[in-house]
């Protein structure tokens, strides 16, 4: 599976459409870090789901995801031998656009970056 499908998952219609455009915006390490910081809102909102159900075993089913997805936004931060940060060749108001669109699917992603009619 690549990086694209984990982090921003297909759809039909004029949504698809507008993921698909901003996708086409953005550079290779911005998509990385909006992808792993959706990944991130993804398995919050399930370990939420499952806190909220009071299944237990599903939340602690998540947190290895949820671990490695910290892991994945971490290694794109940091130098490659992961001891320090490397700020990423990224425009903050790219990822951002992209963040608030793609998590859109996730219950979390709709509390924090609710979109605007018009």
């Amino acid at each position: 599976m690549s990086r694209r499908t984990r982090g921003h998952h297909p759809g039909t219609g004029a949504a698809q459409e507008a993921a698909d455009d901003i996708y086409r915006q953005l550079r290779g390490e911005e998509a990385r870090v909006a992808e792993d910081f959706v990944e991130l809102l993804d398995y919050l909102s399930r370990i939420e789901a499952g806190i909220s159900r009071g299944d237990w075993t599903y939340t602690r089913s998540r947190l290895p995801g949820l671990i490695r997805a910290a892991t994945n936004l971490t290694e794109v931060l940091s130098t490659p031998d992961g001891a320090e940060l490397e700020e990423p060749d990224a425009r903050p108001e790219f990822v951002m656009a992209a963040i608030s669109q793609w998590s859109q699917r996730y219950r979390l992603g709709r509390a924090a970056y609710p979109l605007t009619a018009g």
